[in-house]
């Protein structure tokens, strides 16, 4: 039950996860280096632009809630086990 939430926590922290996209409510999942190189092409834009050029879009800019419709639909690793450990009902 532990190794399952090291392994939940390991894939809500790393952006290229569908797991982490989903939660955080971005429209898809995106690698670090995505991140990185996207953040370098709005500095070279603004670089070589005289007016204040748009962002590259971002999975993240738009104002979605979180699943379960609440903004912060985080939890805890406590209360992450707390959630596993609970016994199930089962369906018949």
């Amino acid at each position: 039950m532990a190794e399952l939430v090291d392994l939940v926590d390991a894939l809500l922290r790393d952006p290229s996860s569908r797991l982490q996209a989903a939660v955080a409510g971005w429209e898809f999942p995106v690698s670090r280096e995505w991140l990185a190189l996207v953040d370098l092409f709005d500095l070279q834009q603004a670089k070589a632009s005289r007016r204040k050029p748009k962002p590259y879009p971002r999975p993240f800019d738009k104002s979605k809630t979180r699943i379960g419709g609440k903004k912060s639909a985080r939890h805890t690793p406590e209360q992450l086990r707390a959630l596993l450990s609970r016994p199930r009902i089962a369906k018949q």
